[in-house]
């Protein structure tokens, strides 16, 4: 074997065993040098070694001193509180900037509410604007900063770099990661909010450790991401998870994408706001999404909802059983551990969750009646940002696998 080959190999297990170690403090720190050799199967002067290369980089830190076992008091680690990603939701209404720590907590959050018909380059102002007051709101600079995520209603290419369609925001082929690559100085990547939202569940929120899971969102659109062996699952073409387009009326109200009776366009808060709008003014709403334009927003008919307004109310209620209808379909096929349900909808509109969750329980399959859960969001309303800040971390703790032949 050549030096070079030699020196590349062992470049990787030390990736892989640096990987070991930070995966080890994630899970169970404050931990003693010596509990990880223990757990992880390294030998004590190997973890020596790589911890002190991993403290110089800023990625772990000492955190004083833990209970003796017969000898020396050990020195406890754990990750670094100087390293951070920053996840940027930016939703139908909304732009919000989480600065998300080593250890998966949001530390600090800016957010402004974003107009109808924004372009995308005013986006791209808006976020930077944002990442500038947490930075300094924080005091911490952008040499501390792993780099940037960016969750979105809508469906991004291979690389993370343009959002190839977003419907409900009327984007298509925008080039949002490049345009704040450019302007932050940062690497940046760009993940559709559900998946996103699926993976954070499963690296710090209600999922943690099931390999096999779901996440059904719930705001303006309907969206579901898949935790499959511990990935996310994002089929051929990266949309996989499009249970908005799953029909369950076929002479139901036609959808943007051209189909009749898809569950977005009646289980979703879109679609709850075509039902009042078109209840107390009349006439048919072609594009549900036109409604922003006067001046409705999802959070205002909550509000009303929870202010005892029937015809919300019922609006709400319908939407929810048809939701329930899409996760027993989904749990049906797919038979996860559990499926976590978040998003503004689910989480916070009266009755939405309860209704749902019943309709969804009557249509399941005997076997998986007991067996299969649905759960709210550990994560709740930031649960898109902060998953995808985890994205940005990821290949810290994710091992880097040895070639075929190695």
């Amino acid at each position: 074997m050549s030096r070079l080959a030699l020196r590349g190999n062992q470049e990787l297990v030390r990736k892989m065993n640096e990987s070991l170690i930070l995966n080890c403090v994630r899970e169970h720190g404050p931990i003693s040098r010596a509990e990880i050799a223990r757990l992880t199967g390294l030998t004590t002067g190997t973890v020596s070694n790589l911890c002190s290369g991993l403290l110089e980089r800023g990625l772990i830190e000492e955190v004083g001193l833990g209970a003796s076992r017969g000898g020396r008091k050990p020195v406890m680690v754990r990750l670094s509180s100087s390293r951070f990603a920053l996840g940027v939701q930016v939703g139908v209404d909304e732009v919000a900037v989480l600065l998300v720590s080593l250890a998966c907590e949001p530390l600090r959050r800016r957010a402004q509410p974003l107009p109808p018909g924004a372009e995308p380059q005013a986006v791209v102002d808006l976020v930077t604007r944002l990442v500038g007051e947490v930075l300094a709101e924080a005091a911490i600079g952008p040499d501390q900063i792993l780099g940037v995520g960016v969750s979105l209603p809508a469906t991004v290419d291979a690389d993370g770099e343009f959002v190839l369609y977003a419907p409900n925001l009327r984007w298509r082929s925008a080039p949002v990661g490049v345009l704040l690559r450019e302007r932050l100085g940062l690497p940046v990547v760009l993940e559709n909010d559900a998946n996103a939202a699926a993976f954070g569940e499963f690296w710090c929120g209600a999922t943690r450790g099931m390999p096999n899971s779901v996440f059904v969102y719930v705001d303006y659109g309907i969206g579901a991401g898949f935790i499959v062996g511990g990935e996310l699952y994002r089929g051929r073409d990266r949309v996989a998870g499009e249970l908005g387009h799953t029909t369950v009326d076929l002479s139901g109200p036609q959808c943007h994408c051209g189909n009749r009776g898809c569950l977005g366009t009646l289980a979703s808060g879109l679609s709850v706001m075509r039902r009042v709008w078109e209840a107390r003014q009349g006439p048919p709403v072609a594009a549900p999404v036109d409604l922003l334009a006067q001046g409705l927003r999802l959070d205002d008919l909550i509000q009303a909802a929870r202010s005892g307004d029937a015809l919300v109310q019922s609006a709400i209620r319908e939407a929810a059983t048809y939701l329930g209808v899409g996760l027993a379909n989904l749990i049906n096929l797919y038979n996860p551990q559990a499926l976590v349900l978040g998003g503004k909808l689910a989480l916070e509109g009266p009755e939405y969750w309860e209704t749902a969750t019943t309709a969804a329980t009557q249509r399941l399959y005997p076997a998986f009646r007991n067996q299969v859960g649905v759960i709210p969001s550990a994560l709740g309303p930031d649960a898109p940002g902060i998953g995808v800040a985890a994205l940005v971390m990821r290949p810290l703790f994710q091992p880097v696998p040895l070639p075929v032949g190695a």
